[in-house]
């Protein structure tokens, strides 16, 4: 089966594994006109719904995701299921990572209060089977397109969970996908900690030591241009 919209040439294949199966899927863009194709093993396709991503109840799709909650200086869990979630219409293989599917996948957003460093890991002990991440920047307004790459990607950073430390700055906006290696669903706890920058830490290695003093008298000794 195919799926198609007008806008912005949105068109995503599909299998259908068994009879009777609920598919859900977003668009990257609002639409006027959605073209449904199955071929000719199909009887039918029943109860077509349409709706505003506001509507949506949970992180299933980039369109939707909510925004994580913070608190500088501590971890803050977000309890997560993937064993439920549908496809996003697009194809979001981040490049060179085949085994990151489009379906089965939770999209959150969060902003950078500050400059700083932010880890989004699910590392945890509550979480169940292989991880991926992936984390998007805001550049175009809204969710990424299919062929734009993360700004960090993971797999296995401890075991087969997921982690990806990055420098932020302040008021920056991010995607974060979370999906399972070559398909796998379960469920876990995504983990977010956010450190604002120290101006003392020259080198934002989170310590102020004798480092960070050689590194502004290094980086002092050199004109600017």
């Amino acid at each position: 089966m195919t799926v198609s919209t007008d806008t912005n040439g949105d068109y995503y294949t599909l299998n259908v594994p068994i009879e009777g199966t609920y598919l859900a899927f977003t668009t990257r863009t609002a639409f006027s006109q959605l073209t449904v194709n199955a071929d000719s093993g199909f009887e039918c396709v029943d109860d077509v719904v349409i709706g505003d991503a506001v509507n949506m109840p949970d992180a299933d799709h980039c369109v939707a995701a909510p925004l994580m909650n913070y608190t500088p200086g501590f971890t803050i869990p977000h309890p997560f299921s993937t064993i439920h979630t549908g496809a996003d219409l697009i194809n979001w293989f981040p490049p060179g990572n085949p085994n990151f599917p489009a379906n089965r996948d939770i999209w959150y957003r969060w902003i950078a209060p500050e400059t700083g460093t932010v880890v989004f890991s699910t590392v945890d002990p509550t979480t169940t089977f292989d991880t991926v991440l992936a984390v998007y920047d805001n550049t175009f307004g809204s969710c990424p397109f299919s062929n734009q790459n993360p700004v960090a990607f993971n797999d296995d950073a401890v075991g087969l969970r997921s982690s990806i430390t990055m420098r932020v700055g302040s008021g920056s906006l991010f995607y974060v996908r979370l999906g399972g290696y070559n398909g796998a669903t379960g469920s876990g706890t995504l983990n977010l900690s956010f450190v604002a920058d120290c101006p003392a830490d020259v080198n934002h290695d989170q310590v102020v030591d004798f480092f960070d003093y050689l590194d502004f008298v290094s980086a002092f000794s050199v004109p600017c241009p």
